[in-house]
């Protein structure tokens, strides 16, 4: 949580025509996801490379847990996402997903068990 996590996106065009798309996060999402470019032409034969950025917050993540795309239990984000082409019959159709994870880390030894003493712990997380 807290860091930025980036991929590419490759659209092509089989189409005798350049194709015009846009590309969109849900409402719920815009603010932890981006494209760039967000709106663009795929030309006939030649690949449109779209750089995808998610950037998750603690804060984010509670919010997640009223929706369906998300698993509070599992820490899982799994999102369908649609690439919008005007005029092609079948939307094109892809899947985000994410599995949350910390950098708290936990330190026990064999003496603090026998003596009841609970582990020390280092949280380096910047939330």
């Amino acid at each position: 949580l807290g860091k930025l996590y980036r991929t590419k996106l490759v659209l092509r065009n089989r189409s005798n025509n350049s194709q015009k798309v846009s590309l969109k996060a849900p409402r719920p999402l815009s603010s932890v996801i981006k494209f760039t470019p967000r709106d663009g032409y795929v030309q006939t034969d030649v690949p449109l490379v779209v750089s995808v950025q998610f950037v998750p917050t603690a804060s984010f993540e509670r919010k997640l847990l009223v929706k369906d795309y998300y698993d509070g239990e599992q820490r899982a984000l799994d999102i369908g996402l649609t690439v919008d082409v005007p005029g092609q019959t079948l939307p094109v159709e892809y899947r985000i997903k994410a599995q949350f994870t910390t950098s708290a880390l936990l330190f026990e030894s064999g003496d603090d068990k026998e003596h009841g003493s609970e582990g020390k712990g280092i949280d380096n997380e910047s939330d």
